[in-house]
């Protein structure tokens, strides 16, 4: 699981892989990785902004792509020998659900440095485990300006190339018994076409705005160019050339946690 994490105290966004999850609810929190000064650490950081009425999130989630079988769950029950440490006459310092990788659990005296608001040096709690990724093999991610100028290139800017289709999921509705789950995928997929270049699916995860403005009845589908930037660590697209991030653009824009790509022929 891969997501977008706010830091209040540098107003600042970073990206990280998802370690464990803590409690849930009100009470969530996510186990991340940041880099400070050239060194990364683990750090606990709260899923809610209890700080605002409005309980704003500090935690997107990119994507929740299927977890390793070494994530497992724990309840309270088997944590008493952790939570046993701790302070947890405020319930924002218990610890009573544990779902994350199985090393994180094992390794009880960083953890309990974790719950008690502490950092923790990467390679201290990761140990001999792999580096964790949860990218997929075959995909070009989107993630710098060098990126977004790899794709501009490959793709000729999106001269002469047309939005062939577009599909959006949203993660929620009814499996085959009927009942209804939610869940907040939201992603786009958009394959175009060009004369330029072998056609090309990219896929938009975490979607915050999809705006589909198709062309004109006397006007041709054909993009001239198109506009890829980033800001907060998201992505932004347009299908024309623009300067700065347009909330009012008139054709047809995306603003989206994540960006992955992939040649049609490589599926």
């Amino acid at each position: 699981m891969r997501v977008r994490v706010y830091d209040k105290c540098t107003n600042s966004y970073f990206i990280s892989e998802v370690y464990a999850i803590i409690n849930n609810g009100y009470y969530k929190k996510y186990l991340v990785v940041k880099e400070i000064d050239g060194k990364r650490y683990f750090r606990l950081v709260e899923y809610l902004d209890k700080a605002k009425s409005n309980l704003p999130v500090n935690i997107n989630v990119i994507s929740s792509i299927d977890l390793s079988e070494s994530w497992i769950c724990k309840k309270d029950s088997d944590l008493k020998d952790i939570s046993n440490n701790l302070d947890e006459r405020d319930k924002n310092d218990s610890f009573y659900l544990f779902r994350g990788y199985d090393f994180i659990l094992e390794q009880k005296d960083f953890l309990i440095a974790l719950l008690k608001g502490e950092q923790v040096a990467y390679e201290l709690l990761r140990g001999n485990e792999k580096e964790i990724s949860t990218k997929l093999e075959g995909w070009n991610y989107v993630e710098s300006e060098d990126d977004i100028q790899n794709l501009m290139g490959i793709f000729h800017g999106f001269h002469d190339s047309v939005l062939r289709n577009l599909n959006y999921v949203s993660g929620s509705g009814k499996d085959e018994k009927g009942n209804m789950h939610l869940e907040n995928v939201r992603q786009v997929s958009m394959v175009f076409d060009s004369l330029w270049s072998n056609s090309i699916e990219i896929l938009f995860e975490g979607v915050l705005v999809l705006n589909l403005r198709p062309a004109k009845d006397n006007y041709s589908d054909e993009l001239f160019t198109a506009t890829i930037m980033l800001k907060d660590k998201a992505i932004l697209f347009y299908d024309d050339k623009v300067k700065s991030e347009q909330e009012n653009y008139e054709g047809t824009w995306i603003n989206a946690l994540g960006m992955r790509w992939i040649f049609l022929d490589s599926i």
